[in-house]
């Protein structure tokens, strides 16, 4: 799984995930696979191809089929033409399917989510826990505060605020930001909180928090190949997953001039995301054990981009007590 990570096309095709669709890297992610295989959708065929270079990791779904709608619809039209003596029967016995594959669906769902344990150990190791105790933080008032390391080509300015100084102009997409030289502590839960203003949501400057297991960032973005990541561009908020699943949390985001927080919290095998006070996201965080685990912030600006409509205003990674 290692050299997998570190191949080209598989980093390409992670930050297309991370960064979303319509984002520079989503585009050049497509365009490689479109000469390659040129057929379905670009979210399908981009998972697919991740899947693919993973070796066959598979994700278990329970779906109708791809022409199961257009084939049903087509059945009652030719029924309804043969008359009413057979269109009762024939609608009858399509509303019974759709009876029976709406139960299908729906209790094969509440199976897989019932016997998730990853969300029962969210609500086992994160609830009722004060996250309070700060093991190391900054707020980007002057020079890098001790502790903490910049990461990837973007130039990057903490005068204050943590923003970039400049756009990259040769290249499409660069990456920046700032990871703490702390390991995270596994045996307790923990927290990074990240304060920012985001002024105007885009495609040209995509904030990023993270929790990697692998500290290995990439040296123009850098982007790491197994991290819980918290987004947003212009569509809105996302959460990416270690192995490049994507939750769209469906929700615009207006910008502000306020700061507003952002959370991560981790357990031994959950976490939490929360945005302005308000949970976004919970499951399985999938970071590995046996690893440390390091926090941080990134900005992915792409060519051409100009002003600086985010901000980071602080970074702090907290230990969880339990109340």
């Amino acid at each position: 799984m290692a050299d997998i990570e570190h191949d080209p096309l598989f980093e390409l095709i992670t930050d297309a995930l991370r960064a979303g669709p319509g984002s520079p890297v989503w585009r050049d992610a497509v365009s490689r696979l479109r000469e390659e295989r040129g057929e379905g959708s670009e979210y399908e065929m981009l998972c697919a191809a991740r899947e693919r270079l993973e070796s066959g990791r598979q994700w278990r779904s329970i779906s109708a089929g791809p022409g199961f709608t257009r084939k049903l619809m087509s059945s009652l039209e030719r029924e309804s033409v043969k008359g009413t003596s057979r269109w009762s029967a024939g609608w009858l016995i399509a509303v019974v399917s759709v009876i029976v594959l709406g139960g299908l669906l729906v209790g094969g769902i509440y199976l897989i989510s019932r016997s998730s344990p990853a969300e029962q150990s969210v609500v086992a190791d994160l609830n009722g826990v004060n996250f309070s105790e700060p093991i190391a933080s900054t707020s980007f008032d002057g020079e890098l505060a001790p502790g903490w390391s910049y990461i990837g080509s973007l130039p990057l300015s903490s005068n204050g605020e943590l923003n970039p100084t400049t756009f990259p102009s040769a290249v499409k997409v660069l990456g920046g930001g700032v990871v703490c030289d702390t390991p995270a502590p596994k045996a307790e839960p923990f927290c990074v909180e990240a304060q920012l203003r985001i002024e105007k949501p885009s495609d040209d400057l995509i904030p990023q928090v993270f929790v990697t297991d692998d500290p290995t960032f990439s040296e123009d973005r850098g982007t790491s190949p197994h991290e819980l990541v918290w987004l947003v561009n212009s569509d809105g908020m996302r959460i990416v997953q270690p192995d490049g699943r994507v939750a769209d949390i469906s929700q615009k985001l207006r910008g502000s001039q306020e700061a507003r927080l952002v959370r991560i919290l981790v357990g031994r095998s959950g976490a939490i995301v929360e945005f302005a006070g308000q949970r976004l996201w919970s499951g399985a965080h999938q970071l590995r054990e046996g690893r440390p685990w390091f926090v941080g912030v990134r900005f992915l600006a792409r060519s051409g981009a100009s002003g600086q409509p985010v901000v980071f205003q602080s970074l702090r990674l907290l230990r969880g007590q339990k109340r």
